[in-house]
């Protein structure tokens, strides 16, 4: 910036990566010299509320698909997903893509463990995403503690490929986070048919077209998942 001062420098601003306190000279850097482009109208106002930034600093532009995401021309369950899981047409199959992280406990899935024992028999949960052991072993625990042992999937990493086959496999989308910075897992549940159940304190209702495209509920409260 010093060497060509005429240089346009803008941040791509996404989540939680940003709403934290930063070095000083960051802060002051950012002050004068970048343009923010926030993926949220929440990430925005964090940035804003955390570094001191003028509005009129910060611009909106939400994230898209992947260019290269296959938008599925049918809407069918995969028998292959069905036989695979040992499922049948009657189960109503609800779903979460994300990392499994115990440095990261905003996700909202042990919320949505917990809601599930009190819902009917024929009622699924596949929980897909990279675990790490102290994670895997912490939701494995809360899984045998409420008796959900044969209610509850956990598929582990998914490849590219198969995420589209298992948003199809599923009846409803959810993750109820308190930290998502836009939160793309929606826009592709939309783009495979999936309405979404996800929480009203983030930047999942941008996502989410606040509510157009799902349901937004308190993601701490078990009783509105």
């Amino acid at each position: 910036k010093k060497i060509q001062p005429e240089k346009r420098i803008v941040l791509l601003a996404h989540g939680i990566e940003i709403w934290r306190v930063l070095p000083k000279w960051k802060t002051d850097f950012l002050r004068r010299h970048a343009e923010v482009w926030a993926v949220s109208h929440f990430t925005a106002q964090q940035i804003e509320k955390a570094h001191q930034l003028q509005p009129s600093r910060i611009k909106v532009l939400h994230n898209s698909l992947d260019p290269f995401f296959q938008i599925p021309t049918l809407f069918e369950k995969p028998d292959h997903l069905l036989s695979q899981y040992q499922l049948s047409t009657s189960n109503k199959i609800l779903f979460t893509l994300t990392r499994l992280s115990s440095q990261e406990q905003y996700k909202g899935y042990q919320q949505v463990i917990l809601a599930l024992k009190d819902l009917p028999e024929e009622v699924i949960y596949i929980l897909a995403g990279k675990a790490d052991e102290k994670e895997k072993a912490s939701v494995l625990s809360l899984i045998e503690q409420h008796h959900l042992t044969h209610r509850v999937i956990l598929t582990g990493f998914l490849a590219e490929a198969e995420v589209q086959e298992h948003f199809l496999l599923a009846d409803l989308f959810v993750m109820p986070s308190k930290g998502e910075g836009f939160g793309i897992a929606f826009i592709e549940a939309a783009a495979c048919g999936l309405v979404s159940i996800a929480g009203n304190t983030d930047g999942s209702r941008d996502a989410l077209l606040n509510g157009k495209l799902g349901e937004l509920v308190d993601p701490q409260s078990v009783k509105e998942i």
